[in-house]
């Protein structure tokens, strides 16, 4: 039992390093590929690996930085859904972007050390984020109707409110 502990904690130690988000550039200006969305069955694995790459990040900026980035992934899929027409998905899946920017803003303000270059880090990387983020939701919002729009109004609401002061 003890060795196949230790077997997942090696994986999951390497699968961090490999995707470790402080070795990656600030935030990518265009959205990811969704990869697996939120109809599939294998879902609820690649929330629990997300919510593991969470776990073992404790780097404050490295940890906004994946926060955003996984928002980013939460906007392609929430793309990718609107294409199908899922308007269920989409709803659910736009609360859980605006749970991740949520985590974004608290990680920043729990953060111990506010020195002047963490504030301006992380200012820079909520501005970024800001931008793409509402332009894609401004999009978004241009091409749903009904309560969709309500749930996109919502987030662009919270988006404007970002700030790490």
């Amino acid at each position: 039992m003890s060795r196949t502990l230790g077997a997942i904690i090696i994986l999951l130690a390497a699968f961090w390093a490999i995707n470790n988000p402080s070795s990656a550039p600030v935030l990518n200006k265009y959205l990811p590929e969704p990869g697996i969305l939120p109809s599939s069955k294998l879902y609820p694995a690649k929330i629990l690996y997300e919510d593991i790459r969470a776990m073992l990040t404790f780097d404050n900026l490295s940890k906004v930085k994946l926060y955003l980035e996984l928002a980013d992934k939460r906007l392609a899929e929430i793309k990718k859904l609107e294409e199908k027409g899922d308007v269920n998905q989409i709803k659910e899946t736009l609360l859980r972007y605006q749970k991740l920017t949520e985590k974004s803003q608290e990680t920043i303000n729990a953060a111990r050390e506010k020195t002047k270059e963490f504030q301006d880090s992380a200012n820079k990387i909520i501005d970024e984020a800001k931008s793409k983020d509402a332009s894609t939701l401004a999009e978004l919002y241009a091409k749903t109707s009904g309560e969709i729009k309500n749930a996109i109004n919502d987030s662009l609401a919270k988006i404007m409110k970002w700030r790490t002061n």
